[in-house]
């Protein structure tokens, strides 16, 4: 699996258990937690952005993940 598909599982995965539990969580305040903008969660999320080394280390830290 290349950097950008595990990107988009990891962080799919997260996001939809939130949706479930709260149908008022957007992608706007899900990037907000991460502490990404919107636009670059989406693009990253739709496979047309690979993040910098600086937002996959705060993807990471955010998620509780290993860099």
């Amino acid at each position: 699996m290349n950097g950008i598909a595990a990107y988009r599982r990891i962080l799919s995965a997260e996001l939809e258990p939130r949706t479930t539990r709260d149908p008022r969580t957007s992608l706007r305040s899900f990037a907000r937690a991460l502490g990404i903008d919107a636009a670059s969660l989406s693009q990253i999320l739709k496979g047309t952005r690979v993040p910098s080394a600086q937002v996959a280390a705060r993807l990471c830290a955010a998620l509780g993940l290993d860099p």
